[in-house]
């Protein structure tokens, strides 16, 4: 069984300060294989409260972590000019203390 072996219980650490990370779910994937979520509960840690994925193939074996450049799609302009608009409406609401709503943001 996969989970009892040191591989796994590696993989299920937090990446950040090597803690357990804390399972949260387990999912039968497509294929057999099993994903098992976990989080970092570590008070402090930089991810605290973030997840992450091991995946268990049918054969047993852990899946190999993808290394190399993240390909994410290109945002298209107006996206990106929304995201900015928000960042300022944000920034402007820190400085003076106030809130604003979505309606602010376009």
């Amino acid at each position: 069984m996969a989970e009892t072996t040191p591989e796994f219980t590696e993989a299920s650490k937090c990446f950040r300060c090597k803690l357990p990370g804390e399972p949260a779910a387990t999912v039968p994937s497509d294929g057999g294989s099993t994903l098992h979520v976990f989080f970092c509960r570590t008070e402090g840690c930089r991810w605290e409260d973030t997840s992450w994925v091991v995946q268990v193939m049918k054969n047993g074996t852990l899946a190999h972590r993808r290394k190399g450049e993240k390909d994410f799609p290109v945002m298209p302009q107006w996206q990106i000019d929304r995201a900015r608009r928000q960042i300022e409406v944000i920034e402007h609401e820190q400085a003076t203390g106030t809130q604003t709503g979505p309606g602010d943001w376009s």
